[in-house]
């Protein structure tokens, strides 16, 4: 009964993205050969990015502000 509901829910139950999606691991009678390396996380990166650019924008304007009271 539960494989027959896994076959019919397949696409919603199996996740789209993450280490096994693209590459499985790899094992034979002696135990595990491969496992993918794991997936980057790129959140923290564009957080990242995003605060740089935030206070680049900043120094900027406090510069252009400055340059035009002189």
């Amino acid at each position: 009964r539960e494989l027959a509901w896994l076959a019919s829910n397949f696409r919603a139950v199996v996740p789209s993205g993450g280490r096994y999606v693209r590459e499985p691991a790899i094992a034979d009678e002696r135990g595990v050969m491969y496992i993918p390396p794991p997936v980057q996380d790129r959140l923290p990166a564009a957080i990242g990015a995003v605060a740089v650019a935030f206070c680049a924008g900043m120094i900027w304007g406090k510069f252009r502000r400055k340059s035009k009271r002189v």
